[in-house]
Parts: C-alpha cells; sequence; structure tokens
C-alpha cells in the first residue's frame, strides 16, 4: 500500500499537467467521494466484497454524466489479470469493478495505472456505457484530458441511423472498386483495417494532421501492430494479420494524391478520404457495446457485395439467412461451445455469437460474454488472406480472442481438438468439389462430428452427390460408413437448388448427433 502512493503521485503529476485540478467543474476525489449519488452506488462495491468501495481516484464533472475512476498498483506485474476478475490484486480489474457499479447511473472511464516511474508507467484505459452489458476497450497512450474522454460518449455530429450505415456500405465497396482499384479480397481488408485503426483513440486524434499518404499508412499500421498485440492475440495470429494489412494499405491508388485535411472529396487521398468517411459514418456505432452488432452488419454487407457470393474471396459465403438457421437447428444458448473447422469469413461463429447474445433464459453478466468471447467460439480456416477477414470480423463485433487458427483443420486430432475446447455443437459449409480423397465434404463433416463432446450436435451442407455414392469402394461410401456408424443421423433437408446462386448444387442440410462410440 505504502509503495502505490509512489504510483499515485505520478498520477496526480499527469493530472496536474493535463489541467484536472484548475478546472472549476471538475472534483477530483481520493478513496471516498463528495458526490452522494456516487458514493451510494460505491456503498457495497468494496473489492473485497464488505463494505465501501474506495477507489484512488474518483473524478466528476459538475454538470456531465461522465465519472473516471482510477486503481493504481506500484507493480506493473499487478497491472492486468489474465480474466479481469481479481479486484483486489489488479489495478485494470480494480477500475472495471467500481465501474461495473458507477454505470448504473453514470457513463464511466476505468483506467488502470501501475508502475513506478514516470517513463514506464502502464496505463489501460476502458468506457462503460451507463447500463450498458460490457465495458469496451480504449486505446489511449497516456491520460489525456477530460474532454477526450467525453468525446467518446457525446458525438459532435449527428450520428446516421442504420439504414443510412446499410446504404454506405455499398457506396464505400465501389468506391474501393472503381476509385482504388482493390482486389475482391482486399476491399474488406482495407475496410477492417481502417476500422481497427480509427477504434485507437491516439490515432484518432492525430491522423488529420498527417498530410504525408506514407507516413499516414505507416501510422496505421503502427497503431493497428499496436492494438493486436495489447489484444492477447497470439504471435503467429498477430504475424498473418500484420502481413495481410500491410499489403493492402500500401497499395499505389490509396497513396496517390494531395491530402486536404478534414476533406473527403473524391478529387483527394483515398486512404484519407476513407478514414474521414469511417470516421464520420461508422465510428459512432463502435462507441457503444449494444451497437457493435450494427457495425458487423454494415461489415457483413461490405463483404456481401464483394464479389456477391463471395466467389470472389475464392470461397462460397454460406448466406445469413441460412447461418441463422444452423444457429438455431443447433439450439445454441449462452452455454454452447462452437467449432467451424472451415470457417471462411467467419459467418457461422457470428450466428452463433448472436445466437448466445440473444439467448432469453439468461441476462448474461460481464464474465460471461467476456467466456463466450474467448472460449466458446472456435474456427480454423487455411487461407491467410480469408483468416484475416475472419478475425477482423470478429474483433469489430468487440472480440479478439476468439479461437481462430491459420491451419488446415484436418491435419489437427478430434481427439485433441475435444481435449482442449470441449466443443459440443459443430456448424460447417464444406469446401464442395474437392479432387483429393482425403478432402472430401463427408470427410469434413465426419471430422467435425469426431470433434465433439458425447451428445454433441452437429449441422452441415452436404452435396446431395456425396450422400447418394452407392460405389461400395468409393472413398464418400466408405466415410459415410463410418459417419452413419458413430453418430445419429438426425434429420436430412433438402435445400432449393438457387442456395449459393449463380452456383446451381444440388445440397442436403443434415444434423447430427454425436454418437456414444467414441469415433477416435
Amino acid at each position: 500500500m505504502v509503495n502505490e502512493r509512489i504510483t499515485e503521485n505520478i498520477v496526480r503529476e499527469k493530472l496536474k499537467k493535463l489541467n484536472y485540478y484548475e478546472n472549476e467543474n471538475l472534483i477530483i476525489d481520493e478513496q471516498i467521494s463528495s458526490n452522494e449519488n456516487i458514493r451510494n452506488l460505491l456503498k457495497f462495491s468494496s473489492k473485497s466484497g464488505k463494505g465501501n468501495g474506495k477507489p484512488e481516484f474518483i473524478i466528476w464533472h459538475k454538470n456531465k454524466n461522465l465519472v473516471i475512476v482510477l486503481e493504481c498498483k506500484y507493480n506493473i506485474k499487478n497491472h492486468i489479470s489474465e480474466n479481469l476478475d481479481l479486484p483486489k490484486d489488479f489495478a485494470v480489474d480494480g477500475a472495471l469493478h467500481y465501474a461495473s457499479s458507477l454505470k448504473e447511473k453514470y457513463n464511466v472511464i476505468a483506467i488502470g495505472v501501475s508502475g513506478k516511474n514516470p517513463e514506464n508507467i502502464k496505463i489501460s484505459a476502458y468506457s462503460w456505457l451507463k447500463n450498458d452489458q460490457r465495458y469496451i476497450s480504449r486505446n489511449f497512450n497516456d491520460l489525456v484530458g477530460f474532454d477526450e474522454y467525453l468525446t467518446i460518449f457525446e458525438s459532435t455530429k449527428q450520428d446516421i441511423n442504420e439504414q443510412e450505415l446499410i446504404k454506405y456500405s455499398r457506396e464505400l465497396h465501389n468506391a474501393m472498386r472503381d476509385e482504388a482499384k482493390l482486389k475482391e479480397t482486399e476491399k474488406p481488408l482495407l475496410v477492417s483495417l481502417l476500422l481497427l485503426a480509427l477504434n485507437n483513440d491516439s490515432f484518432r486524434k492525430q491522423y488529420k494532421s498527417i498530410l504525408n499518404s506514407n507516413i499516414l499508412a505507416d501510422n496505421i499500421l503502427m497503431f493497428i501492430r499496436m492494438a493486436l498485440e495489447n489484444s492477447k492475440l497470439d504471435n503467429n495470429k498477430i504475424k498473418v494479420l500484420n502481413r495481410e494489412f500491410q499489403v493492402v494499405v500500401k497499395k499505389q491508388e490509396l497513396l496517390k494524391g494531395e491530402i486536404i485535411p478534414n476533406d473527403s472529396s473524391y478529387n483527394n487521398n483515398l486512404l484519407y478520404k476513407f478514414l474521414i468517411d469511417l470516421e464520420e459514418k461508422v465510428y459512432p456505432f463502435m462507441k457503444q457495446v449494444r451497437n457493435i452488432d450494427l457495425v458487423g452488419k454494415f461489415y457483413s454487407e461490405f463483404v456481401r457485395y464483394t464479389g456477391g457470393d463471395g466467389k470472389g474471396l475464392g470461397i462460397v459465403l454460406t448466406p445469413k439467412h441460412i447461418t441463422t438457421l444452423f444457429a438455431k437447428l443447433a439450439d445454441i444458448n449462452y452455454k454452447s461451445t462452437v467449432i467451424d473447422i472451415c470457417a471462411g469469413t467467419g459467418g457461422f461463429l457470428i450466428a452463433a455469437l448472436d445466437k448466445m447474445f440473444t439467448d432469453k433464459t439468461k441476462d448474461l453478466s460481464v464474465k460471461e460474454i467476456n467466456n463466450i468471447y474467448s472460449k466458446q467460439l472456435i474456427g480454423y480456416e487455411i487461407q491467410d488472406d480469408i483468416f484475416a477477414l475472419a478475425c477482423s470480423n470478429m474483433i469489430i463485433r468487440g472480440d479478439g480472442k476468439t479461437n481462430l487458427f491459420c491451419k488446415n483443420s484436418l491435419l489437427e486430432s478430434p481427439k485433441e481438438i475435444n481435449k482442449k475446447f470441449h466443443p459440443n455443437v459443430g456448424l460447417i459449409n464444406p469446401p464442395y468439389s474437392q479432387k483429393k480423397d482425403d478432402q472430401k465434404e463427408l470427410k469434413f463433416i465426419l471430422h467435425m462430428m469426431n470433434s465433439l463432446s458425447k451428445g454433441g450436435i452437429g449441422v452441415g451442407i452436404v452435396p446431395v452427390s456425396a450422400i447418394l455414392s452407392r460405389n461400395k469402394k468409393s472413398f464418400n461410401t466408405i466415410l459415410k460408413k463410418e459417419l452413419l456408424e458413430n453418430h445419429k443421423l438426425e434429420a436430412v433437408i433438402s435445400m432449393p437448388e438457387e442456395l449459393f446462386y449463380p452456383t446451381a448444387t444440388l445440397s442436403n442440410l443434415c444434423t447430427f448427433i454425436k454418437g456414444l462410440r467414441k469415433a477416435w
């Protein structure tokens, strides 16, 4: 406790330099607030579970509905825990613990500060909208002025509505195609990397002052690299994402043209124009957890325009109404652990996520939401660029830690997959018409089912030709025999021929139950 006074003094000096103490509208309390409403909210929020909560710093404004709560730790090792559930021992955990009580009546900025030297101090900030389900990580490199925190909750511009947002997704797609000359996979990658950059508060504050397009591109990459590293992604995932992002943001068409500050007209630099437009039209929706799904709709709509059916991406996108149907047939709820061993852009995982979050049997806690993101969604995708899209798809929806892997799922042992993740739901649209026997559609279905826990539900789309195979020596017949011997076929639904228009494929939707026999 004595050592923490050193960290607290560092915070006081930073607040002084930012003129917090000189602002007559700001009140800076320590331990106990002079605001009766704040005191009441913290009345039973002690980090030990007993008594009043006493944050190191409580900053509130006389006329604004925003409270800043800061917790300090002397040792950087006590900055943040793995699951953010140890408020007594970690700075960030403690700040979020107090914020969870304060958000009942206030918008809250929760800040964890750790370290003993001003040069090596570690600071993490989170915003928690009043009455929202969950906090959002903010990407400030340091403490900033009160007004900057306030802009997170109070937009200076009129937010566009959902219909306008979806309309803009088509306009943006066309501009990236016609003006920037981007390839099919490059367009959604550019959208995702620019949104990730804009989600960094420090980048958003400074990028408009950068008038050199190459320097702007380098800054985008630098801030994204920082965000990915801070999100605790594994190094291999970060490596793939950085590589794919760097290729697209350095495209010559994006770097041409003069940058005119705050101007998004087509006559100027396209990279700058896209940033300005996205900040104005899409970023406001990213400030609130309850609106993350709208950002996801915008992104999904954008991807849909890319090649229409997704064939321009080198894959066939599963229509959203089908991914939603899969999630319903599998009876997914907030307890489900879902795997897709051919994840593509993540459509099935997104459908599963939506079903978990809309489970009416449970009002999800912050811990349960974090658990869904970090442990209950598993995906494999072999193509680097498509894997990058899947990661972006999840990160844009407020994630970053979903178990997505850039590798061939068929090379992973089903037994090991089950031992590590314990999935009880499998959803899959396997790649069609693979010539190799070990990559047949039923091979993927069997591999998925073998990876599930006993009694788990698997749902997949299979070509009719694979199901009707009668040649006893054909690999499809062998696979079908093994599948039906070890797992129970629950239902078969004939799908319309135009399901993957313009590709005409007769297919069936099949649901299976993981059999009592171990197929390992």
